[in-house]
């Protein structure tokens, strides 16, 4: 720098931001409307969650210009790298996108995305780098607990995405049962959570049934989530379709459970009404057990109802000699 302030050509390792700038399309913030940023993003969720099967998806979408739950991809179709770091994970990934795609169009397979010469060249030969997952990104023997421990390999993934102009979508595990928040807390040290620009979270339904949770968060967008419903056909044609569109707050496990109850109990309760209205009907000279065995008959039950139970006297009940309604059905 000379003694006036001004930038001197001596070395000078900064660059003038309006030529920055210029490599910078300001209009696209994402790659997927509202659920991919175009620089930085994170999908996580516990072992087995189902990431693999939203990583193909999101993966085809991208590389064939196809949507993914419904939303166009905002830019053409791209070259995707694809590194892999768990054991078989290749041949899942494989088995599972032939049937997206048998030719794998616009793929490419990252061998060891930790040689620095592997990395480099998915930089150079390739539009989007995706990453399952960071555990088996982080040298052996770090921390990811400490920022020490993660920030190389933060430090890696962020000179991709600045320098190189390469968005990274980087797949990892939510913090396990027993831990505070457990499922929903991202596994390590907050650099990673600091790292990315939208974070995706994939929950699986605890009860073994249902949906799953798919829910964002991050720059640019407010909060939503949805439920997704997975399908399989075969051993491997596995694939999420939209089961409740995206919103503020998608119902969480046990909203979903209290709804599927709710449900349960209002076909319940029309199934006795309409009982009710049978006897009130057609059996006002029979007793409860003979108006029992026309309910049977006339509704094909496998067993009688017992009318004397109370929620069928909380709609109906014999007043001198009479079925007479009760409750809702009297008013």
């Amino acid at each position: 720098m000379s003694i006036d302030g001004t930038l001197t050509d001596m070395g000078n390792p900064l660059e003038d931001w309006m030529t920055y700038a210029a490599t910078i399309d300001s209009a696209t913030k994402f790659l997927i409307d509202g659920v991919i940023s175009d620089t930085a993003t994170i999908i996580h969720g516990q072992p087995k969650a189902g990431k693999t099967i939203l990583l193909i998806q999101i993966a085809h979408s991208l590389a064939t210009g196809r949507p993914f739950l419904g939303i166009e991809p905002s830019g053409p179709p791209m070259r995707i790298g694809v590194a892999l770091t768990d054991a078989g994970a290749g041949r899942e990934f494989s088995r599972i996108y032939r049937h997206y795609d048998p030719e794998y169009k616009n793929l490419f397979r990252v061998p060891d995305v930790r040689d620095m010469a592997h990395f480099d060249a998915a930089c150079r030969e390739t539009d989007l780098l995706l990453i399952d997952n960071l555990d088996g990104l982080l040298p052996d023997h770090a921390d990811m607990n400490s920022r020490a421990g993660v920030r190389p390999t933060m430090t890696m993934l962020t000179r991709a995405v600045e320098d190189r102009g390469i968005p990274v979508i980087l797949a990892h595990h939510s913090n396990k049962p027993g831990q505070n928040n457990a499922g929903k807390a991202m596994n390590g040290s907050q650099f990673i959570k600091a790292w990315a620009r939208l974070i995706l979270l994939l929950e699986k339904n605890r009860r073994g049934q249902g949906t799953h949770r798919l829910s964002v968060e991050g720059n640019h967008v407010a909060d939503a989530a949805c439920r997704l419903q997975v399908h399989a056909e075969g051993d491997d044609r596995l694939y999420y379709s939209l089961a409740q569109d995206w919103s503020a707050t998608a119902a969480s496990d046990e909203q979903e459970a209290a709804q599927r109850e709710s449900k349960r109990s209002t076909g319940r309760l029309n199934r006795l009404e309409d009982h009710c209205r049978f006897i009130a009907a057609k059996c006002q000279d029979l007793n409860k057990t003979q108006a029992a065995r026309a309910v049977a008959r006339e509704f094909g039950l496998t067993t009688q109802p017992n009318l004397s139970k109370a929620e069928y006297r909380a709609l109906i009940d014999r007043v001198d000699g009479k079925w007479v309604f009760q409750g809702a059905l009297a008013r």
